[in-house]
């Protein structure tokens, strides 16, 4: 994004589970039913979202592993 003038300040993500649709499951190539993890990835300059991604992963193939900085007092 900075290549077309837009810095990107933070990112937000909420994540769910759920079964994964018939689609899903043949373009995971898992069987139908089998639980995914359901990412909806934004990306904000400061206030404004520019760009939003919608990620659907098989749960059993992947982690989500997050830190977090805690601020100074």
């Amino acid at each position: 994004m900075d290549s077309i003038g837009v810095h990107i300040t933070h990112v937000g993500e909420d994540v769910t589970g759920r079964a994964a649709r018939p689609y899903e499951a043949e373009t995971l190539v898992v069987p139908a039913g089998v639980p995914v993890l359901v990412i909806e990835r934004t990306y904000y300059k400061r206030d404004r979202p520019v760009e939003t991604a919608d990620i659907v992963v098989s749960s059993e193939r992947y982690v989500l592993s997050y830190r977090l900085p805690i601020p100074g007092r």
